[in-house]
């Protein structure tokens, strides 16, 4: 089935909708948990809680493209998930790393959530992503979106981690050189 009718289930508030996306979709958005949450009851919490959002948000939401909706509803739940457990001194988890090596570029958390339109950031942080090399917009996603590490990005693409640390490195500079240019901090 693809990801229009799956959409269309969701509109018409038919349950296929949620079998289809576990079949389809469902060992993508365990990997990206996975990579997050230490273990696997807090992996298949987050997929239902996927579902549900899913759910709740089609409609009004249309997204035209499904898979990156599902993929960015599960990681930014298994990140509040993480700050939950951090929280409660549970765990701590060495991917938020990764966020904090974008925190630099974007300011405080608390202040951006405050004060700019998730959206048109989101926006924005595309048509950024859309002017870099397609090597280099693959190690942004692959490094801040899925959470690989540095090491797994370099094997994956073949290349020295040097190289991906280089790039990443000078990615968050143009992109924190760019977010000021705009006015976003």
């Amino acid at each position: 089935m693809d990801d229009e009718q799956i959409i269309w289930l969701y509109e018409n508030r038919n349950e296929q909708a949620l079998k289809e996306t576990i079949s389809k979709y469902g060992t993508m958005c365990r990997e990206i948990a996975g990579r997050l949450l230490p273990n696997k009851q807090d992996i298949e919490e987050c997929i239902n809680d996927m579902l549900l959002q899913t759910w709740n948000s089609i409609p009004p939401a249309h997204p035209d493209c499904f898979p990156a909706y599902i993929t960015l509803i599960t990681r930014n739940l298994a990140l509040n998930r993480i700050k939950y457990t951090q929280r409660l001194k549970r765990t701590a988890n060495q991917h938020l790393l990764n966020v904090d090596e974008l925190a630099e570029c974007v300011a405080d958390a608390d202040n951006v959530e405050h004060t700019v339109d998730h959206r048109m950031l989101a926006q924005w942080l595309e048509i950024f992503l859309d002017r870099q090399k397609p090597l280099e917009r693959a190690f942004f996603v692959q490094r801040y979106v899925i959470f690989r590490s540095v090491s797994e990005i370099a094997a994956m693409y073949n290349v020295s981690e040097s190289k991906v640390k280089v790039t990443l490195f000078r990615m968050r500079k143009r992109l924190k050189h760019d977010l000021k240019q705009e006015g976003w901090i």
